[in-house]
């Protein structure tokens, strides 16, 4: 299986700039042969990475000095994760932390890598990459991409429909759309999906990439939502605040300030909360720009007409559970399908 990029499943920032640092310490050092003192190091870092007394252990006439910290040391596990990293990046092959007890410090040996690209730019293109407060971005080939093989011609669809009563053009669509809109999930997500229909308020079509039995912790897709669909009703129960805080926990530590905690399906029309909450673009969710304002006048149109048929999909572009474009539509009473796609990131 192909090398995921980790996305939002993990907040590498704090880790991403310490490895940089200390790939600083490694360049201004590289002419010492690839060993270096973990005391030089936590001096350039201006850090004491270790405290407290030293304990002595006695063996005849032998004494081992070691301080009470060095071994289980926050900051060591810290530092050795940062290795990891530019290990990974290709910036070192391999390195050793070797305790030197006498000398209440390690030695770290360090075989160079050949990567020699800007450390920044390399970072863009791994595993760490977005961090805290950078965006997934919507590029025109991106864009092309999906008008080209994700988007459906809803027009042609409508072109069929030979009923004139909204109930049955309603059932035409619940019958037709749903085979086509799994089709294109299948299209933007390379793996095997394992895909899981579930009737509530509204019919919800879901990917359950953890029952893959191929993927591991470093190498996946999150579980996902394919489409929201079915009939608008007034909402009966109020707004589960709680429910709504505890899902998407740390929404705004690996996306950014921009980022609500949208809803495929409204509140209003009779959603939920679990699956139905995705991580939105504010502008859009709030109704702030001018997409913003059409997002929210569907919503509105739902809300004040209880029964009318909806669907909210959301398009894909990485491994993440959040889209790149939402795609929204809604069946007007005199039977037109109103559908827009709204960027998301």
């Amino acid at each position: 299986m192909t090398k995921r990029r980790k996305y939002y499943f993990m907040d590498y920032t704090k880790l991403v700039a310490q490895a940089k640092k200390i790939k600083a310490f490694l360049d201004k050092n590289r002419d010492q042969c690839g060993e270096f003192h973990y005391k030089n190091l936590g001096k350039f870092l201006r850090k004491k990475f270790y405290n407290g007394p030293i304990a002595v252990q006695k063996s005849g006439e032998k004494a081992t000095y070691l301080r009470s910290s060095l071994i289980n040391n926050q900051a060591l596990v810290t530092n050795r994760k940062c290795f990891v990293i530019l290990r990974d990046l290709g910036f070192i092959k391999s390195f050793e932390f070797e305790l030197v007890a006498k000398q209440d410090s390690y030695i770290i040996r360090v075989e160079f890598g050949s990567e020699q690209r800007p450390f920044d730019e390399v970072v863009k293109q791994s595993e760490y990459f977005p961090l805290a407060g950078e965006k997934q971005q919507l590029t025109d080939g991106l864009r092309a991409t999906i008008k080209s093989e994700y988007l459906i011609d809803y027009a042609q669809i409508m072109s069929r429909v030979s009923a004139l009563d909204y109930a049955d053009i309603a059932a035409y669509l619940t019958d037709v759309l749903p085979d086509l809109w799994h089709k294109k999930y299948q299209a933007m997500t390379p793996d095997e999906t394992f895909i899981q229909t579930m009737s509530r308020d509204f019919t919800l079509a879901f990917d359950v990439q953890s029952h893959n039995p191929y993927q591991t912790d470093d190498d996946f897709i999150e579980d996902r939502v394919v489409v929201f669909y079915g009939l608008s009703k007034k909402s009966e129960v109020k707004r589960d605040s709680t429910r709504l805080a505890g899902y998407l926990r740390g929404v705004y530590g690996w996306t950014d300030k921009d980022t609500d905690k949208g809803h495929f399906i409204g509140h209003s029309l009779g959603g939920g909360v679990d699956e139905n909450i995705f991580p939105q673009k504010k502008e859009v969710n709030r109704g702030h720009s001018v997409g913003g304002k059409v997002y929210r006048a569907m919503e509105t149109y739902c809300a004040q007409n209880e029964g009318t048929f909806c669907f909210s999909r959301p398009i894909y572009c990485d491994f993440s559970t959040r889209p790149f474009v939402l795609e929204y539509g809604v069946l007007k009473r005199y039977g037109t399908l109103w559908v827009e796609a709204f960027e998301n990131v």
